[in-house]
């Protein structure tokens, strides 16, 4: 990612949370667009698990699919987060933190894009005035990109114990992680917020995706 990138955490208590939070963010009515896809070597993993997601009528429903098989076979989503590191060490000949975390973001795609406050339909730009968000945030790239921001759901530990445990919330928690852009960092903050307390979640800001890149292992 070329533009500097801060990190926050939404905290639920059980497995099933993940979705939740994932469909509450990118549902919540200050986003203007979201993306889901799907890569190597989630994708067509298992021949049961393409025939499910084939029965789906939308992204979030194939979603949900793709999560429930994580959380729900052990043994195959560790055979998978070992294909992924190969995947990862093949394509850049050796093996980081940062590039795992690429590797990932490609075998589950997932991102979303604000409104613009000065540019956000009527009813959005009341919300947004009524939580105290600026007309005009600190854009640190141009385009769509500029407001768009990322989760990162590690095959490796769904659970997200790192984040967890530097946020200070209990390793029997649930943690989603997400990376907005440095500049805007304020609006994503207002939206997660306001996503945690309409769910029952915790949001939490964790600090730059550097620091999280130099707190992992591999």
């Amino acid at each position: 990612m070329s533009q500097a990138l801060e990190v926050f955490a939404l905290v639920g208590r059980a497995p099933e949370d993940l979705g939740r939070m994932l469909r509450a963010t990118v549902t919540h009515s200050w986003v203007a667009s979201y993306q889901v896809g799907f890569g190597p070597p989630l994708l067509r993993a298992t021949p049961k698990l393409t025939e499910r997601t084939k029965a789906t009528n939308s992204a979030l429903e194939k979603l949900d699919v793709y999560l429930e098989f994580l959380l729900g076979d052990e043994r195959e989503r560790k055979r998978l987060a070992d294909r992924l590191r190969l995947i990862a060490l093949n394509k850049s000949g050796r093996l980081e933190p940062e590039l795992l975390d690429h590797a990932n973001n490609e075998a589950l795609d997932l991102s979303f894009r604000l409104h613009h406050p000065a540019a956000s339909p009527p009813a959005v730009k009341r919300e947004m005035l009524e939580a105290g968000v600026s007309s005009a945030p600190e854009l640190t790239g141009d385009g769509p990109e500029a407001l768009t921001a990322r989760f990162c759901l590690r095959l490796s530990d769904p659970q997200n114990r790192g984040l967890l445990a530097w946020v200070g919330s209990s390793p029997d928690l649930w943690a989603l992680e997400i990376w907005v852009p440095t500049g805007p960092s304020a609006l994503f903050g207002a939206h997660l917020a306001d996503v945690a307390t309409k769910g029952g979640f915790e949001c939490q800001r964790a600090g730059s995706a550097r620091e999280r890149w130099a707190r992992l292992g591999v």
